[in-house]
């Protein structure tokens, strides 16, 4: 395959067809950048590769991989799988269901992280979901995030991302594709499903640089895949991805104050944990609790167009 911009992978298990047709649709209507697509499924029992070839062969578009896997083994694995296919300079990570939010995310996106000449950066996501009568309904911006200009500037991200729990949707970074396989195979022994902000983490720990791009970037199917679903199960087995990783991390960076603060808060529990906290770092639950009520509500104030979720789905 030819060399390119960017590749953008799409990881799915047990996907369905109507998020699948919505995704590629997102992709295939860029414009003015060099891509390719890889899909990379997970051992499904239906991949749906021939009904991909079909949409794809439609747009004729002849700039894709697709890759197989006998076995389910997990989100980790089934990037890194990916990963080894890629030809691009940089890689979009999106998972069935989820939209690029315009034409021009991927051209923008790539203007802009060569302008800052970092390893990852990531744009707004826009939660939605489908009501009981599959109607589109826009929930805003995803909230986990307090204060995203902070990783615009040269100020700690370290310490804003790791102590203010300060988690990025993947699907709504831009990295660079070496940067990428390095820290995405080095959590690939202790993170089976979290493969963004494990990798991202450690990432940063080891000074790879990450800026905020003030812009909608993706539509984000809340509740769509485990990182956002109620399941008990799966909200278990991504806690013990980032437990993992954590006590990975305290093992490459024992003497770092950051990552112990982070240690306390993964792996104690209860009033022993809030006592270890404060006791330990009251200097960082306080800048969190500062963080926390200055910018509760900077995200909410940001705005998003919804009639181009309604033309993205009408496809």
């Amino acid at each position: 395959m030819k060399k390119v911009n960017i590749s953008v992978v799409i990881c799915q298990y047990n996907p369905t067809l109507k998020k699948t047709k919505r995704t590629l649709e997102s992709v295939l209507c860029q414009k003015e950048v060099s891509y390719e697509i890889i899909v990379s499924d997970d051992g499904s029992t239906d991949n749906l590769f021939e009904s991909i070839k079909h949409i794809l062969k439609k747009h004729e578009f002849e700039n894709y991989n697709l890759v197989e896997s006998d076995c389910n083994t997990g989100t980790v694995k089934n990037c890194l799988r990916a990963l080894e296919k890629v030809n691009g300079e940089y890689v979009y990570f999106l998972s069935q269901g989820d939209m690029l939010y315009d034409e021009n995310v991927l051209h923008d996106m790539l203007n802009y992280i060569e302008i800052e000449n970092v390893d990852n950066i990531f744009g707004n996501a826009v939660d939605y979901h489908f009501n009981s009568l599959g109607e589109v309904v826009v929930e805003g911006m995803y909230p986990n995030l307090l204060y995203p200009p902070f990783f615009s500037s040269n100020s700690n991200k370290k310490t804003l991302y790791v102590s203010m729990r300060n988690f990025i949707v993947g699907t709504s970074l831009l990295r660079k594709t070496i940067s990428a396989k390095k820290y995405i195979n080095m959590v690939a022994d202790c993170s089976k499903y979290v493969e963004d902000n494990t990798s991202l983490l450690l990432g940063l720990l080891y000074g790879s640089e990450i800026r905020y791009y003030d812009r909608n970037v993706v539509w984000y199917e809340y509740g769509g895949g485990v990182s956002t679903t109620t399941n008990v199960f799966w909200q278990q087995e991504l806690q013990k991805d980032f437990k993992q990783t954590v006590k990975k991390i305290k093992k490459l960076f024992p003497k770092d104050r950051i990552v112990d603060e982070l240690y306390c808060y993964y792996m104690d529990k209860g009033l022993y944990r809030s006592i270890r906290l404060w006791l330990g770092h009251p200097f960082l639950q306080l800048y969190r609790f500062y963080f926390m009520f200055k910018y509760r509500n900077y995200m909410r104030k940001k705005t998003y167009d919804k009639n181009k979720i309604i033309k993205l789905v009408e496809r």
